[in-house]
């Protein structure tokens, strides 16, 4: 540590008693003169009294009732069993070998002609494969000495994470991808299996059987969460073995719910669990029902158990655990095969497949068997250091050369130059290469006609409008440098990333401004587009994912270039309007004296050119998929984002797949133009980019010779929605997407054994093109308008409001009970799990209040907000339609209750007063906002607890039983009277130090989701300023003109002055409020009109930054600390798309301006540990106390 930190071992404390800090801490903070003291008997006394059960309730059953039930359990598992011959049975004929090299694991199976195992052995690794299958053949071997036992090793084959190596080392021609051997041996136990699930120490494999044919093969690729090494881990930590373990949790009365993510959150569950009392043996079990869990809803996403049918086999070392074993039972509610030889079914498979290929099952034994030749000087491999100079990575390669003449290459990040694999004459046409070429070949620094270097960074959108720039700069006479490529995040980049789990092309981006700082340009151009060309005319919108739209203002926050002396360009673009972008660019060269003719001819050979390049790779793609039909060869469609063409975030996976003989095709290289989308598109088409890819699989389930492989970047936001739509859409053509995940680690050993797993099982005609029905949900027509529409609750103080106003619309609106627990379990049971929170959880409680058997199915419907933006929250409806349809209800019509004129929902029975309900709902929310702001300021300081809520219900009432007649002059009543009421309540006098709270809309508003956050910082003493909510639809006051002004959207001169007319009568009625508030006893900051928010957001971020919360975040962020606030707290669900940007990315800037500013932000999801999300806030409020006295003790002295 004192090597990393770089400092002298002086310049250091290394106490001596570190492992008791904590509770030495704990001991200071007691007042010495407290009256309430004890001794330590008398405190041991008082444990042993105490009575209650602190431990966490749970929902699972008992891994077993009791010892009979286990017995009889452990007969019927033994059943199945692999007949067994000994090796006597065999002298003189032909063995067949199967050798699993697995990630942490050796397994060797010999087998007869007649598959009888003769022979099978076991062991860790311990990092060192090549030793460990030595010392396995080498026991294999005097075992057969011994006897005098002479055999012929007909044929082996290896399987495994360590395939390559092992043939190399031990000179084995033959090898099968895992997925194919563990298919093979589950055969052996049950013909017609319907679903194989394999669970190793680091890995996880399922496959989907129908008919006696590979559906679909899925690989866990996140981590080894839910794997063997997860409980492993855990059990060591507690200081059991895994077998120990394993019995413990078999023994467990009350199994605790931990949820289901990976080990890093789980530790935080785990110790949550054994803190708050319950038994070792309740976490164990569950642990074993989270690696299910884990399994079922996070890597498959399963929500119905009947896709996988009524033949279940499991396998791997990890289902030797009996409790895992039981917990898969108890959760699927059937019975499973789980073989004797549960851990060996790789190495069987492999043993199976040798005897098929080799051509004869019996026969005397030759000559000396190959296999057992040299192993003594086996491991002992020839290392040389090699550096690749195939790109500029120049990785650094290992090559070990065994005595047998065979070489093994690691180290090297893809197998381009150095390949361990087959070799293939004739690698497939790559149009990645093709399209990387072609970007390359457009002007750079080449072009130095100019004095002014713009740089580029090759990041993100640019791989997709870099034609365009590079020819306008370049004709404008500009010098164009385009960032370096690189191979991963430099120390010095990876710094200022502000956000752990944005997704790695983001993180990216940092490594690439350096570069370009680095070459001394004397501007970058990194501009926010916000809307890219329109490729369909069918599409809902063009919009870009808000991390490419925004990502400029987190660079501008995290490294600001202009310290460096670099200036940092990002005006607005709209490509989608040729009209828009052509003022948005002159408008950028006007400061550079750029005459109008050269800007003219600049402008249109930018755009020939971006047409030129599209044209020139969909002509490559065109010659490709004609040759590969006429040849009738195999053509993958390896989709993504343009991004995904970076070698440096591909890792090569499009050269791994070339090498194997297949064409690689790009998504925009297809002839997409032609496709029109059928009505059964489930999904508001909302991202260009993602558009594409809903085309790309319509025709690729229409190419008889086309598969369907997805670049799926860990944290992608909108491919949440995406992947979802993808594997339905392809579904109805009979076709499953193989989906990639990847990031910065540059390994690729699970997408490889993904594509061979596809490559293989296809190739031997082990899948089945049964095209799928696809089903959608009833509209919501005029028939439907008696139906009771449930909606969830959004806020407990905003809700209730909602039910009176619909019926003045003429609907039954019910607006269901608070969230809880049960509604996360439900969301994430049908929901994608890498969406937002919020849809997790609103979904979820829409479906818990369906099973609940409270209302009448064919009477119901159900509701969501539609926002239209480029946040995922448009998308809420499509996922709460595919969740009706995964749970059953097929007869549900869903209403999208949405301000937007456009809507993806097709609702003919659904239609408002939209002026008359813009303006009740504004009316209302104004007064509510200040009556909630009025309790926040009393209650905190209430003598008599819940004064402050019995007279915010009583004018909460009032105001409900006002909006049937609702005037602004009611609104203005009731807020007099519940001033006075409010300014009566008895409070206790001083100061309270205020916590400013904001962030993403729901989880702010919303008790369960942010853990009452509210109520536990009241209980604290601490004023929460929570900001109305009426200033979140006002955005629109200033986003229209922004646009207009900065040519990202069109809009009439009509609507311009309607808008103004209308926010003039607006900021009145703002004002005559806050002038109303004033006879309030607590100082509150008026409510700041829109326009002067907006002022403020600006000195952090762009107002083009307009999704969920969009600039209105870090307006109130900077509204609060100018008033006084010294203590903020940003509440986003994790891996807000928008947050990532409008939050955590400018929070480098925020602490810039406000120095003194103490900002925490929380990731709220629904698998976070409370104790994780308590001692944080524990922090922040111990932290905000000793500030409120630092400053009551400067203004008293």
């Amino acid at each position: 540590m004192l090597r990393i930190l770089s400092l002298k071992e002086k310049e250091a404390i290394l106490p001596d008693m570190s492992k008791v800090y904590p509770a030495y801490g704990a001991a200071l903070t007691l007042n010495a003169n407290a009256s309430n003291t004890s001794t330590l008997a008398e405190f041991a006394r008082g444990l042993q009294q105490k009575g209650g059960n602190l431990a966490i309730p749970t929902q699972y059953e008992m891994i077993f009732k009791d010892e009979r039930e286990r017995s009889r359990w452990d007969q019927e598992k033994a059943q199945y069993a692999i007949p067994q011959a000994p090796l006597s049975t065999v002298d003189g004929k032909n063995v067949f070998v199967g050798i699993d090299a697995g990630s942490t694991t050796t397994k060797i199976v010999v087998i007869d002609n007649k598959d009888q195992i003769l022979f099978r052995h076991y062991d860790n690794n311990h990092g060192n494969p090549i030793k460990s299958v030595r010392k396995a053949l080498i026991a294999l071997k005097q075992t057969l000495d011994a006897q005098g036992i002479q055999v012929n090793p007909k044929q082996c084959v290896v399987t495994g994470y360590g395939e390559e190596l092992i043939r190399a080392a031990f000179n084995i021609d033959n090898g099968m991808v895992e997925t194919l051997a563990h298919f093979y041996a589950a055969k052996k136990f049950d013909p017609h299996v319907s679903f194989i699930l394999d669970i190793g120490g680091q890995d996880m494999k399922a496959i989907f059987v129908e008919d006696g044919i590979i559906k679909k093969i899925e690989v866990n690729e996140a981590c080894s969460s839910g794997c063997g090494s997860f409980i492993e881990t855990f059990a060591d930590s507690l200081g059991y073995t895994a077998a120990e373990f394993g019995e413990l949790a078999c023994s467990a009365k009350h199994p605790v719910d931990l949820g289901s993510r990976c080990t890093v959150f789980m530790n935080s569950s785990v110790k949550q669990a054994l803190r708050q009392g319950n038994d070792v043996a309740d976490v164990a079990a569950g642990l074993s029902y989270s690696v299910i869990q884990n399994c079922l809803h996070k890597v498959l996403r399963i929500s119905d158990t009947d896709e996988l049918g009524d033949r279940v086999v499991v396998q791997g070392g990890t289902f030797k655990n009996p409790a895992v074993l039981r917990a898969i039972e108890k959760l699927l509610g059937r019975k499973v095969i789980r073989p004797t030889i549960a851990e060996y079914m790789g190495a069987y498979g492999a043993a199976i497949t040798a005897r098929q290929c080799s051509g004869e099952e019996d026969g005397n034994a030759g000559s000396k068997p190959t296999l057992f030749q040299n192993l003594d000087s086996s491991c002992k491999a020839i290392e040389k250091q090699l550096v690749c100079k195939g790109c500029t990575n120049n990785c650094r390669v290992q090559m070990l050369r065994f005595p047998n003449g065979r070489s093994y290459y690691t180290g090297n990040r893809c197998e381009r130059h150095f390949t361990n694999g087959d070799k293939v004459i004739k690698p497939g046409d790559n149009l990645f290469k093709v399209k990387h070429a072609l970007l390359e070949r457009l002007p750079d620094a080449s072009a130095d006609r100019g004095t002014l270097s713009i740089g580029i960074p090759m990041v993100l959108n640019f791989f997709e409008n870099y034609p365009f720039w590079a020819t306008f700069f370049a004709e404008i006479g500009f010098r164009v440098i385009r960032s370096s490529p690189n191979d991963g995040l430099r120390p010095k980049s990876a710094t200022t990333i502000m956000s752990d789990n944005i997704c790695y092309p983001a993180k990216q981006v940092h490594a690439h401004i350096f570069d370009l700082i680095e070459k001394k340009v004397d501007r970058i151009f990194f501009p926010r587009v916000v809307f890219e060309t329109g490729q369909f005319k069918d599409e809902a919108n063009h919009f870009n994912c808000p991390i490419v739209t925004g990502y400029p203002d987190v660079i501008d926050s995290a490294i600001n270039p202009d310290r460096y002396g670099v200036a940092l360009d990002s005006p607005a673009i709209n490509f989608n309007e040729t009209k828009l972008l052509k003022k948005a660019c002159r408008q950028y060269v006007s400061g550079f004296h750029v005459t109008e003719l050269k800007f003219q001819q600049a402008f249109s050979r930018a755009l020939q050119a971006m047409n030129d390049f599209k044209k020139t790779l969909q002509e490559a793609g065109r010659k490709t998929i004609e040759k590969a039909r006429a040849h009738k060869e195999l053509m993958v469609v390896l989709a993504g984002r343009p991004y995904h063409v970076d070698p440096a975030i591909h890792h090569d996976i499009p050269d791994l797949i070339s090498r194997m003989g297949i064409h690689v095709l790009t998504e925009d290289a297809l002839p997409l133009d032609n496709i029109v989308l059928p009505d059964s598109l489930e999904v508001a088409d909302q991202w260009e980019y993602s558009n594409r890819l809903y085309r790309a699989a319509h025709w690729t389930g229409k190419e008889p010779h086309a598969e369907f492989l997805q670049l799926n970047s860990f944290g992608c936001g909108p491919d949440a929605i995406v992947i979802d739509e993808v594997k339905a859409i392809l579904k109805t053509y009979g076709k499953t997407p193989t989906i990639l995940k990847i990031d910065e680690v540059t390994s690729i050993g699970s997408a490889k054994l993904r594509i061979r797993s596809l490559v293989e099982s296809r190739s031997e005609a082990l899948k089945s093109t049964v095209p799928a029905c696809r089903h959608k949900l009833p509209a919501f027509n005029k028939k439907d308008r008696h139906r009771k529409v449930l909606v969830p609750n959004f806020s407990p103080f905003y809700s209730v409001f909602a039910q009176s106003a619909f019926s003045l619309m003429g609907y039954q609106l019910e607006v269901l009970p608070p969230p809880d627990t049960n509604s996360v379990k439900l969301g994430l049971k049908y929901v994608n799990n890498d969406a937002c929170y919020p849809a997790i959880v609103t979904i979820g409680d829409i479906i818990k209040a369906l099973k609940s058997g409270n209302y009448r199915l064919n009477e119901t419907a159900v509701a969501l907000t539609e926002t239209g933006g480029q946040c995922r929250a448009t998308n809420y409806v499509s996922l709460l339609k595919k969740a009706l349809l995964l749970a059953g209800y097929d007869n549900i019509p869903v209403v999208a209750a949405s301000f937007s004129t456009k809507s993806a929902n097709i609702q003919p029975g659904f239609s408002v007063n939209r002026p008359r309900v813009i303006s009740l709902i504004f009316s209302i929310l104004l007064v509510v906002d200040q009556l909630i702001r009025m309790y926040h300021a009393t209650a905190v300081r209430e003598i008599t607890r819940g004064d402050s809520l019995a007279v915010l219900k009583k004018h909460f009432d009032q105001a409900r039983n006002h909006i049937g007649r609702w005037t602004l002059k009611d609104g203005d009543d009731i807020l007099k009277k519940a001033i006075g009421d409010f300014n009566r309540i008895k409070t206790y006098a001083g100061s309270y130090p205020k916590v400013g709270l904001v962030g993403e809309i729901y989880v702010k508003y919303n008790p369960f989701s942010n853990g009452n956050i509210v109520e536990r910082l009241t209980r604290e003493g601490i004023q929460v300023i929570v900001p109305p909510l009426i200033t979140f639809f006002l955005q629109t006051f200033v986003n229209i003109p922004f646009n207009q002004v900065h040519h990202i959207q069109s809009s009439l001169s009509l609507d311009r002055w309607s808008l103004a007319f209308v926010q003039r009568r607006v900021d009145a009625k703002i004002r005559y409020v806050n002038n109303l508030m004033s006879s309030f006893r607590f100082a509150l900051e008026p409510i700041q009109p829109i326009v002067e928010l907006s002022k403020k957001a600006e000195k952090i971020v762009s107002l083009s930054n307009q999704a969920g919360e969009g600039w209105l975040l870090p307006g109130e962020i900077v509204t609060m600390a100018e008033s006084g606030i010294r203590n903020i707290i940003s509440l986003q669900p994790f891996g807000c798309i928008a947050n990532h940007i409008v939050a955590k990315g400018i929070s480098k800037k925020v602490a810039d301006l406000f120095p003194d500013l103490n900002f925490l932000t929380l990731d709220m999801d629904a698998g976070n540990s409370d104790v994780n999300i308590q001692n944080r806030l524990a922090f922040f409020i111990h932290a905000t106390k000793d500030g409120a006295a630092d400053s009551l003790a400067v203004v008293n002295g």
